[in-house]
């Protein structure tokens, strides 16, 4: 297991206990008609609780509806793939200004399509939520290179001392 590799785990399992305790305080102040229980789990999506924008294979609903569902599997697969070295070195030498841009355009639909749709109720399609998740996921493993990178090659640090 590379460096790389490694740092991705310890940053994610930090991430994943920083979620873990973020449930925790929602599901203390949230009211109780809408706090979790193991009951729900296989009848409605965790993240927005209708049915109708969730997989269901059979009677069996997904945890998560199709926009975070997306988000997890382009995260996921994306990361892998950028994971390549040509890649990844790629994403590493571009200016972070660039990097910003791309970032941006890729959230910039989720982020228009869940605010058209909780702002002037304007229905979404499974679909749109399927695209617009995935080009999140994207841009989040893009910004997830880029920062386990900057934080943790030393390579990165000892080019910078050589340079001064």
């Amino acid at each position: 297991m590379n460096k790389f590799t490694k740092y991705f785990f310890i940053c994610s399992f930090i991430l994943y206990i920083l979620f873990i305790i973020s449930l925790i305080v929602l599901q203390i102040t949230l009211p109780n008609d809408l706090k979790f229980s193991f009951s729900l789990i296989g009848k409605v999506p965790l993240c927005n609780r209708q049915k109708d924008r969730a997989p269901i294979i059979g009677n069996f609903v997904f945890p998560l509806c199709w926009r975070c569902f997306s988000i997890l599997i382009s995260y996921s697969l994306s990361f892998l793939i950028f994971n390549i070295k040509k890649i990844k070195a790629f994403i590493n030498k571009n200016k972070i200004i660039y990097l910003i841009i791309v970032i941006l355009l890729l959230s910039l639909p989720m982020i228009l399509d869940g605010g058209l749709e909780y702002l002037f109720n304007i229905e979404s399609t499974n679909i749109r939520r399927i695209i617009t998740g995935s080009c999140f996921g994207i841009s989040i493993s893009i910004m997830s290179i880029r920062l386990i990178y900057f934080l943790f090659d030393k390579s990165l640090s000892k080019s910078k001392n050589e340079k001064d």
